[in-house]
């Protein structure tokens, strides 16, 4: 006799087990201990104090003004950004990614190939069969035309949900920022933020997939709640 899904989830349930919860568990596994350690990286590197580096160089050291030692710095949290956000994504058997895609008309940071099984996920559901990330690694804040930018980068490659990969500080976002993801969203544009709350969440031992779905609802509400 065949063990069908129904059996299988009524044995879950008897068993008091969430079947979402094991869903979401077989599709998406973080390395959670990697992940520790490239968050340990970001706020070591963020602590770094640019003008006593450039203070202790001398000038023929090719990063001695206090400029170029932040943009420096800036470079490194971008990589150390684009590392957690590869962790995240490359932990999901559902899906696949590419880093640094370059097309006729412009690069982005990341492409995901929704497979067969991610369309479980409802964010990997609408978006068919692809959506793009970008990474932002600033110490502004969130900006309301980084969510302008990447519409017009989503229209380039065909896709309708992207997400705004962002190590700017943990905040709730301002209106004006949530009105200009909802503007968007009503023309079926969706970019979905995912920020520092996020994966702390992730390596405190929340899955993935469960995590960027919760945010991506929060986005389709519009929700005063929404967070990076």
């Amino acid at each position: 006799m065949t063990y069908g899904m129904n059996e299988f989830i009524r044995d879950l349930v008897e068993k008091d087990i969430s079947p979402d919860d094991q869903i979401y568990d077989y599709l998406s596994d973080t390395d959670i201990p990697r992940l520790e350690v490239l968050l340990h990286r970001l706020d070591h590197i963020r602590s770094l104090d640019a003008k006593e580096i450039a203070k202790s160089r001398s000038k023929p050291h090719p990063h001695s003004s206090v400029r170029s030692v932040r943009g420096r710095q800036a470079a490194m949290l971008g990589k150390v950004l684009e590392q957690i956000m590869l962790t995240l994504l490359k932990g999901c058997r559902c899906i696949s990614v590419g880093a640094n895609i370059r097309s006729t008309t412009s690069e982005i940071d990341f492409l995901v190939q929704v497979g067969p099984l991610a369309l479980v996920i409802p964010i990997f559901k609408s978006a068919k069969t692809h959506l793009i990330g970008e990474a932002k690694c600033y110490s502004s804040g969130f900006k309301s035309e980084w969510v302008n930018e990447l519409v017009g980068i989503m229209q380039l490659h065909s896709a309708n949900h992207s997400i705004i990969f962002t190590a700017s500080p943990s905040k709730v976002l301002r209106a004006e920022h949530r009105h200009a993801i909802q503007l968007h969203g009503v023309k079926g544009d969706r970019v979905i933020p995912f920020g520092l709350a996020q994966v702390k969440e992730i390596a405190g031992g929340k899955n993935f997939l469960k995590v960027l779905s919760d945010q991506y609802v929060r986005v389709l509400n519009a929700t005063n709640d929404l967070a990076i």
